[in-house]
């Protein structure tokens, strides 16, 4: 079963396999609005756990609450996703378990208030052109047909989570006081010009929503992460400026600060977003949840890295030199995959390279259609 592997990735790639080519961008993009939310309490959850006292001694224990609040949702998301997240039918398919993918077809068509019975009356079959399997692995992405599509795909995950999470730590540490740089022992943020960065990505999501289906996925990620990119090293100069200086903090400068800081989150919320949707689109059923699961994995270890590369220690200016030399590179990789606007869920190799700038091999050559109306028979 797919939901055994949790996480993210798995709903996520359901719910693109049940949303029409037409409108699946848009879609996908709209529950990243859940993602924000989630952004946007972490900075409350610091505020009412973190610094609430001058007494050195609770610190620790401060600490461990902010973690205890921000696994809560975690945890209810996990149990909650057990229950109400459906088998994928196109996975099924694949595994030739035809009754159990109409099964959750109807299932769906009931939730959206239309009526099982007449659109998958009893001794439907449901059918796609697409080739069964018996179980994908993890080294079939490295496969001929898929082993460039899944260095190109790693590589821009890697980019995006570690740009995403820097841009977070560089933003804390910009607007973090002189005395937390000095001493680790305390801490004294400027919450409201964090929260404000964190804002960004409301905007970012919605930036993305207004061009993935315009200008489509690929030049929606190569723009988002040169723009994300130059705005964090702007801000790192900036930030650097007021710190070899005379030592006198200029108020005027804080709103240039905040400024930058939010189009920074705003852009790289935005690549990140638009990354989700093209990965889904990009692999087909029977690599899907393994290719996408996997580039998240990498992104997480990329992730875990910017802690020791994204410091105190380190100048600003280096700070914004690293995050957006990374970003320069996670746009040239993404540049290099196809196109999936409109295009069907794990389309042929022959028609991704037609329709894309790439000259990599992509995907299976098996022609991907999806259930309703025209692929049912009885």
């Amino acid at each position: 079963s797919r939901q055994c592997r949790g996480g993210l990735t798995i709903p996520f790639d359901t719910l693109a396999e049940f949303m029409p080519n037409s409108h699946r961008g848009t879609n996908l993009l709209m529950i990243e609005y859940f993602w924000v939310a989630g952004t946007l309490l972490v900075p409350v959850a610091a505020i009412f756990t973190l610094g609430r006292s001058d007494n050195q001694e609770t610190h620790g224990s401060e600490w461990r609450m902010f973690v205890i609040v921000c696994a809560i949702p975690c945890l209810l998301s996990c149990f909650v996703s057990l229950f109400h997240v459906p088998e994928s039918p196109r996975w099924m398919l694949t595994q030739g378990k035809h009754e159990q993918a109409v099964d959750v077809l109807r299932k769906a068509a009931k939730l959206n208030g239309k009526n099982p019975e007449e659109l998958f009356p009893l001794g439907t079959v449901v059918f796609q052109d697409e080739r069964q399997t018996d179980s994908e692995t993890f080294f079939d992405l490295f496969k001929p047909e898929w082993y460039k599509t899944t260095i190109l795909l790693w590589i821009s995950w890697a980019g995006m989570a570690f740009t995403y999470y820097g841009t977070i730590i560089t933003i804390t540490l910009v607007f973090a006081s002189g005395e937390q740089l000095e001493n680790e022992g305390k801490y004294s943020f400027d919450y409201g010009a964090i929260l404000a960065s964190a804002s960004s990505e409301i905007a970012g999501t919605a930036l993305a929503i207004v061009f993935v289906e315009r200008a489509g996925r690929i030049p929606t990620q190569v723009v988002s992460y040169v723009g994300g990119g130059l705005s964090m090293f702007f801000l790192c100069l900036l930030a650097t400026r007021e710190e070899v200086g005379d030592g006198v903090q200029q108020q005027s400068s804080r709103a240039v600060l905040v400024s930058m800081a939010f189009l920074g989150r705003l852009f790289f919320m935005a690549a990140s977003c638009t990354l989700w949707v093209s990965t889904a689109e990009i692999l087909s059923t029977d690599v899907r949840t393994t290719g996408h699961s996997a580039a998240n994995a990498v992104a997480r270890l990329s992730g875990s890295l910017s802690p020791f590369l994204v410091t105190s220690e380190k100048p600003f200016y280096l700070v914004g030199s690293i995050i957006l030399i990374v970003s320069l590179v996670a746009a040239m990789a993404s540049w290099k995959l196809p196109e999936t606007k409109g295009k069907s869920l794990g389309m042929d190799k022959d028609s991704l390279v037609a329709n894309s700038a790439s000259t990599a091999s992509y995907g299976s050559q098996t022609q991907y259609v999806f259930f309703p109306v025209g692929m049912l028979k009885q």
